[in-house]
């Protein structure tokens, strides 16, 4: 079975959410900060909005910013004024890490490159991609041949036991076995596997067809093995919801599905075209396709 790779929403899930007035130390701490910067930096103006001990705060940082959480700003002062509240806690929190020079641990060093490098697939991605205009009826022909993300949607209650580690051939076999969420985690928990368990609310557009459709099959009656990415996630359907994408979304999801396929396609491609001409060389025993080297 291939890899999945979808977008889980759980119950317990909360999208951030813009502050109102809050009675912390770091209130406090930003309006000291701000007055002394005010002693000694010029009055922000133009495109600065802010800084926070001269570290300048810009309107197209908090547009970005609000891009980022699904925001519109618009007229609205409160939320605009709940934004740059955020932003300002936000660089005094990292200019004290930076003091303590955390920037330059090696932990920081590699999660920093890995986010420079998705970004800028991503940039990579939508500058290709830039100029193209789905046509009407390329629209229509995403409706047609993904039923699960409009008029056959649903939400899927799903209880889960997260896997976080290679299963071993022996393991999986134990696993596929299973009649029950509980026996994997005894099964996990004998052979000292860790995992976490949790109920989630799924989208049927949000995943692969085959995917709703084998979590369907085995509803109320079965644990389903999907492999992840970066583990296995084993599921048991409690309830489904039937949720077909209002009229008024259906393009905005359309578009989305086309590009996301547009992606896919682009980047095989762009794969293809790099590797030919790349020199790539790896240390006995990484290789793919030879046995793992030995950690004893």
């Amino acid at each position: 079975m291939a890899h999945v790779s979808f977008r889980i929403r759980s119950k317990q899930f909360v999208m951030p959410g813009v502050p109102g007035h809050r009675g912390s130390a770091i209130v406090g701490m930003a309006s000291a900060f701000l007055l002394i910067a005010g002693c000694h930096q010029g009055q922000p103006a133009g495109q600065v909005i802010a800084s926070v001990n001269g570290e300048e705060i810009t309107i197209p940082e908090m547009n970005t910013e609000a891009r980022a959480r699904g925001l519109m700003i618009g007229d609205n002062p409160q939320l605009r004024e709940g934004l740059l509240h955020d932003l300002i806690d936000r660089k005094l929190l990292v200019q004290l890490a930076r003091q303590q020079r955390l920037d330059h641990t090696p932990e920081h060093l590699l999660s920093e490159r890995r986010a420079t490098e998705i970004l800028l697939t991503q940039e990579l991605l939508a500058a290709r991609n830039r100029d193209q205009v789905p046509a009407p009826q390329e629209l229509a022909a995403i409706i047609r041949s993904n039923p699960r993300a409009f008029d056959g949607r649903v939400g899927l209650e799903v209880d889960q036991i997260n896997i976080f580690s290679p299963l071993s051939p022996g393991l999986r076999n134990q696993l596929n076995g299973a009649k029950s969420l509980d026996a994997v985690g005894a099964i996990l928990a004998a052979s000292r596997t860790p995992f976490s368990r949790s109920l989630e609310l799924w989208d049927s557009a949000a995943l692969p067809a085959s995917t709703t459709d084998q979590l369907l099959a085995a509803q109320n009656r079965g644990v389903v093995l999907l492999p992840m990415p970066d583990g296995t996630i084993a599921a048991h359907v409690l309830s489904v919801v039937a949720r077909p994408t209002p009229a008024s979304q259906r393009e905005q999801v359309a578009r989305e599905l086309l590009q996301s396929q547009r992606d896919q396609t682009l980047t095989k491609r762009l794969l293809e075209q790099a590797r030919a001409s790349a020199t790539i060389r790896y240390q006995p025993g990484f290789r793919p396709g030879q046995p793992a080297p030995s950690t004893e």
